[in-house]
Formats: structure tokens, sequence, C-alpha cells
């Protein structure tokens, strides 16, 4: 019963209903404590709601129970990465691919796009943080200046920078100033203008007051202020694409446009504000996969890659259903055959093998890989 209901759990995973699968996967977790796809699958889910810390977490109790998943070694650095504890995150990403590699898996393009992001992000801190070194050093500097003259003094604001990366639906900013309270921020929503104030060093600085590219709902969006950061989230108003830039206008007139004989050049938003092209990096890197022809099982998975890549609702919901309730025995496409059938009833082993319990029982309800003679 309880491996039924982590099965469902998976479905629901599946169906991207990421909320109530992790309310399932709690359901069972008296029963398989010590079950460490459990925690790993919970983890993955997690991820999905953006709940970073509840991910890491469930990450880490995989881990203890088993130290080669490499799957939770890759989960744990995206949450490490979200929190911003980046050379942590490089290393779990370098030790998902080490293990991924031993276990015969030689795609690791996603692994190291993560570790180039990681490098980039450990990178521009270094940057940082010898900019800020540098300023403190030229404000220690004693300097000889003439008899003071009574004025008002101009005040050096705290330099606070903020990054963003958006879906259809949403807008996320988060604004990187650390160790604030609930009295350092203040964050005001309206239809199509946002502000952000804080206060750091005992000054307060503005760091957002700006209409938006476009409308937004208000009343759904929030904030959340992190050690490291302060998350914001806006909901948009109408989900027809990306915003080229979280300020401006969508709704400019057609008069105030600027006419041009030569085509228009359309640039894709960068995912973050950042300095970092990350949309590049991932060109290079899926260039250098695409000059790497795959042979044998790689081959294969390619193959499978490409069918799921291009197939329809249906056909990766029967894809992801048969190979997950199946345990990876059966691969079917045909999703009117999947969505009635309970694999986890019918199990069918490769040919030559058997399913057994971890006690060594053998499993009821096998049907045989090849009709006995």
């Amino acid at each position: 019963e309880t491996m039924d209901s982590f099965h469902e759990a998976n479905i629901l995973f599946i169906d991207e209903k990421y909320a109530a699968a992790v309310e399932k996967y709690n359901s069972c977790e008296a029963g398989l404590k010590s079950f460490a796809p459990l925690h790993a699958c919970r983890s993955a889910a997690y991820l999905k709601l953006k709940q970073f810390t509840e991910a890491l977490e469930d990450a880490n109790a995989a881990l203890a129970i088993d130290a080669t998943h490499e799957p939770s070694h890759f989960r744990k650095g995206v949450a490490l990465f979200e929190l911003e504890e980046y050379e942590s995150s490089k290393q779990c990403f370098e030790l998902s691919v080490e293990l991924a590699q031993k276990q015969g898996k030689k795609d690791v393009s996603a692994q190291n796009r993560w570790i180039r992001k990681c490098e980039s992000e450990i990178e521009e801190e270094a940057e940082e943080e010898e900019r800020i070194a540098a300023t403190t050093k030229k404000i220690e500097t004693p300097k000889v200046a003439p008899a003071p003259v009574p004025q008002m003094s101009k005040k050096v604001l705290p330099d606070i920078r903020y990054q963003y990366y958006q879906s259809a639906t949403s807008m996320n900013i988060s604004v990187m100033a650390k160790n604030l309270t609930a009295d350092d921020v203040v964050v005001e929503f309206s239809t199509n203008h946002l502000l952000v104030r804080v206060k750091q060093d005992g000054q307060e600085v503005t760091v957002f007051d700006k209409d938006l590219y476009a409308d937004i709902v208000p009343s759904a969006c929030k904030f959340d202020i992190r050690k490291p950061k302060v998350e914001i989230y806006l909901v948009k108003a109408t989900q027809d694409g990306n915003w080229p830039s979280i300020e401006g206008s969508a709704k400019r007139p057609l008069a105030a446009a600027v006419v041009s004989d030569t085509a228009p050049t359309t640039v894709k938003a960068k995912p973050y504000a950042s300095s970092k092209d990350w949309n590049k990096i991932d060109a290079e890197i899926t260039k250098e996969l695409d000059e790497e022809k795959p042979q044998g099982e790689e081959a294969l998975q390619s193959l499978f890659k490409d069918i799921y890549s291009k197939a329809d609702e249906d056909t990766r919901r029967a894809m992801n259903k048969s190979f997950q309730t199946s345990g990876g025995t059966v691969l079917s496409t045909n999703w009117n055959e999947v969505k009635e059938k309970k694999y986890e009833e019918e199990k069918q082993a490769p040919k030559g093998m058997e399913w057994r319990t971890w006690e060594g029982d053998k499993v009821k309800g096998q049907i045989d890989s090849e009709p006995s003679s």
C-alpha cells in the first residue's frame, strides 16, 4: 500500500501536479523513511515549486541513505545554486558528472551548463568583493583637507544590484542585499509600477521605482526576505510570453516608433539581469554537444530524447508513466493502452531476469518476457 502511494505520487509529478505530489510523498514517508528514491523524488517536486531549502533537505536525506545516487547530487546542486551557495553547488555538479560517467551515462550536458553558471557567479562574486575592498580602501585613506566649510554633507549610498529571471506567467526579481529585516524593506505593487526600497548600513536606498513593461496582478504578487537577498515574485496580468525588460512599456503608440529601412534585430532577453550572457554560454555547450556523434547506449538515449521532444502531450505521458511505473522495463508511446494498464501489478522483467523483493522473495504478478513454448 505504501509503495502504491509512492507510485501515485510519481504519476502526480509526471502530470505536473507538484504540490499534490509532495502531499502524496508525505503520506507514505513513515513507511519509506529509509527509501532514498522517496526523498529524491520529493526533492525534485520541491525544486519545481521553488522551495529550495526543502529540496536541499530531501536531497541530503537521499544521499545519507545512498551516497552514490547521482540525481540527488544534481538536485542538491540546483538547490544550493538557488540559495547562492555557488562553490558547494559546483562541487555537487562535478560529483554528479563523475558518478554519471561511472554508471555509463555519457550525456552530462545539463551538469556542464550548471557548472558554467556556478563558475560565472563565483567569478562575479570575486569581482564584487574586489570592488568593495577597493572602495573601502579609498574611504579609509587619510587625506589632508583644508579647514571645513559648514555645508550639507553628501552621503555615498550603498550600491545594491538586482537580477531577474522570468517565465510566460511570472517575473522573479532578486535584490542582492544581505541580512535585512522586515523593517528594512519596503515593496509596493501596483498594476503597472513597482517600488523597492531597502535600508542598509543605516541608509535608505531606492533600488527600483519605475513603470513595468506590462501590467501585473498586485494581489497575487509577493516578496520574501532571505538571509542573502530579497526575492520578489510578480504575476503577469497576461500570459503572452517573456518581457524584453522589466521596465518600459508594451503599449507604446505606433507614432512613437522609429522607422528603419533595415530588418529589425530581435534580441532574446537574458534570464538574469547580470552581466553574464547565459544564452551565449548555453549555445556554446549545445554546439559542442552537437559536434559529438553519440554511439551505443548514448545513441539509444539520444533517440528516446528526440522522440520525446517531438511528441504530443499524450505520447509524453505514456512514455513517462510506462517507464516510471514499470521500473524501467517498459517504454510505450500509446497513451490509450498505458492509461488503463497497471504495470506495478503486472511486472515484466527483461529476458533471463525476474523481479524479487529486497528480502529475495519472488514478486507476485510477474509475466514472462516471452511466451513459453
